[in-house]
C-alpha cells in the first residue's frame, strides 16, 4: 500500500483536493498535510531510496498562503488547468484565517 501511495504525484493530490470541493486555503493546507504524511510514511518504512520524497526538506508548518498574492491553488488535468474555489480564507503561520 505504501508503494501505491508513494506513486501519487503532487499534481494528482492537488487535483483530488480541488475535485473534493475544498477552497484555495483549505486545499493548500491539506496538500501540505498529505505530503507530510506521505513522506513520513516513506521514511518510516525506509523506502526513500525507492520512492522520492515530495518535500525532501523538512515541512514548514508555519507557512502562509494568500490566494490573492500567491495565486490560486491549481492542478493540471489532461492539459487543462483546474483551480480551487475562491473564499475569504488565507493561511497565516499554518492556520486558516478569514480575511
Amino acid at each position: 500500500m505504501a508503494r501505491l501511495i508513494g506513486q501519487l504525484t503532487e499534481n494528482q493530490l492537488r487535483a483530488a483536493l480541488i475535485a473534493s470541493g475544498y477552497d484555495n486555503a483549505e486545499a493548500r493546507l491539506y496538500l501540505e498535510k498529505l505530503i507530510g504524511r506521505r513522506d513520513g510514511m516513506i521514511l518510516d518504512l525506509r523506502l526513500q531510496d525507492e520512492i522520492p520524497l515530495l518535500r525532501p526538506a523538512l515541512l514548514n508548518h508555519d507557512f502562509s498562503y494568500n490566494p490573492a498574492m500567491d495565486g490560486p491553488f491549481s492542478a493540471n488535468v489532461n492539459g487543462t488547468t483546474i483551480v480551487a474555489r475562491n473564499s475569504a480564507k488565507v493561511i497565516s503561520r499554518g492556520k486558516i484565517l478569514k480575511r
